[in-house]
């Protein structure tokens, strides 16, 4: 009978913490129509926003955003098996963004075009970033129906952010006399809140290697540690390559190649 009573409490318990992510997917769903309104009505008033060329440099972020297209396809078909594979999803098609996103980088010819995948790039940091934090705290044991005020914290700041960037040029400076002509396209500088804005996905980034790394030294069995320093090395790369790529060198106002989504995904 108790065991019974289990099953129907966590039969129970499971639809409440499905109910609680509703709002995240609402929100990432939401992103991506704007995005796409954004473009079009963008598009309708600069017909060059839609002009394309050949580019060898797009070829880099074209391929990496086949990984996480093939990496979210598996995680759709075996959910129920992987731990936090909302999270990991999320995270999975918002550096497919990024990838595409750099692609048409190398590829657009106009600069009001640049100036607006510029923006874009924020969604891997304000959305991807968090959902991979809250991938890191379920997979090292965190239950999920008890990160809820974590992550609402969390998506609350991002999304203001978020808001802020591409509705103003407080993020990033979407004056087109401010931009610079470089030879791989145009490099969009910072706003007066850019580092703001940095600031906010490097914590993200530590705040996640923190978890990976408390779960490292919580292990005491030889397998678990070994298991443990797998899953710590397959965060450090992409977040130590995402860190120096997308914040560090960023921060100290050089301008170089948009290739964090290739750094992150490979």
């Amino acid at each position: 009978m108790k065991h019974g009573r289990d099953n129907h409490q966590n039969s129970n318990h499971q639809p409440a913490i499905q109910h609680r992510k509703y709002p995240i997917v609402l929100v990432t769903a939401a992103t991506i129509v704007v995005i796409v309104l954004c473009w079009g009505l963008v598009a309708l008033r600069d017909t060059t926003l839609l002009q394309l060329h050949a580019s060898l440099f797009a070829l880099l972020p074209a391929a990496a955003a086949v990984a996480p297209g093939f990496l979210l396809a598996t995680v759709i078909r075996r959910k129920k098996s992987i731990k936090g594979a909302f999270w990991f999803g999320i995270f999975l098609v918002t550096t497919t963004i990024w990838a595409i996103a750099d692609t048409l980088t190398f590829m657009g010819t106009s600069l009001s075009a640049a100036i607006f995948l510029r923006s874009v790039i924020m969604i891997p940091a304000l959305i991807g970033m968090p959902a991979v934090l809250l991938f890191s705290l379920i997979v090292t044991g965190e239950k999920e129906d008890e990160l809820v005020g974590t992550w609402a914290a969390v998506y609350a700041a991002s999304s203001l952010l978020l808001l802020v960037g591409f509705i103003s040029d407080l993020i990033f400076d979407h004056n087109p006399l401010h931009a610079t002509k470089v030879f791989w396209g145009y490099d969009i500088p910072l706003g007066p809140l850019g580092i703001l804005y940095l600031l906010w996905a490097f914590t993200l980034m530590v705040m996640t290697a923190f978890v990976v790394y408390r779960h490292y030294r919580q292990q005491t069995k030889p397998d678990q540690r070994n298991q443990a320093r797998i899953l710590a090395i397959a965060f450090a790369i992409p977040l130590a390559s995402a860190a120096i790529t997308q914040i560090a060198i960023p921060a100290m106002g050089i301008s170089i190649l948009p290739v964090g989504s290739i750094a992150t995904t490979t």
